[in-house]
């Protein structure tokens, strides 16, 4: 039987090989320094090489593989590395300073235990208004998005709390992929 899988959220490293990063690269790749063990005539040496040469050769768990410039270098979680497209990459990755993980709220589930409904709705109406009072009268920006994360939390364990499903969630993504193209277009 035919299943469908989701890759687990896993944090990797990753460089991408530009002409002006190549030292980089491969102190990334040997976990060392290079300058400092290597003369500046030794790195330019290096840098002249791959720059002719076009790519730099990596082992990985399948043997050796070229990595073109703009391509990635992916250090995976066994610290094993291998090469991968750019569109392939930005299609897989994104930067985890930019990433937020909601389903870390599912943590805070517990806040919830002994909360009837109307309870969690007090809740989530208390944690809307201090953030609308934050945001009009003391207008600071790392309060007004702890505020703001209360407002989701607090939304969230109300929505589990009344049955959120996947199918809910997924159908909700569906309806903004719409406003994207119509009620929100540019």
């Amino acid at each position: 039987m035919i299943k469908k899988y989701i890759k687990k959220p896993t944090e990797v490293e990753a460089i991408q090989l530009t002409k002006d990063n190549i030292i980089e690269v491969f102190n990334f790749l040997d976990d060392t320094n290079y300058e400092k063990f290597k003369s500046p005539l030794e790195l330019e040496e290096m840098e002249c090489c791959i720059k002719k040469q076009g790519y730099v050769v990596i082992s990985t768990l399948e043997g050796y593989m070229e990595v073109s410039f703009g391509d990635y270098i992916i250090k995976g979680i066994k610290s094993e590395f291998y090469p991968c497209k750019t569109v392939i990459f930005e299609a897989t990755y994104q930067e985890t300073n930019n990433f937020i993980d909601l389903n870390k709220l599912k943590d805070y589930e517990c806040f919830i235990e002994d909360n009837d409904l109307m309870t969690q709705y007090g809740k989530v109406k208390e944690e809307i208004n201090e953030f609308y009072l934050e945001f009009m009268y003391q207008p600071n920006g790392e309060r007004i998005m702890s505020e703001g994360l209360d407002v989701i939390t607090a939304m969230y364990n109300y929505l589990t709390m009344i049955g959120l499903s996947k199918k809910d969630f997924d159908k909700h993504i569906e309806k903004l992929e719409r406003y994207k193209e119509t009620k929100y277009k540019k």
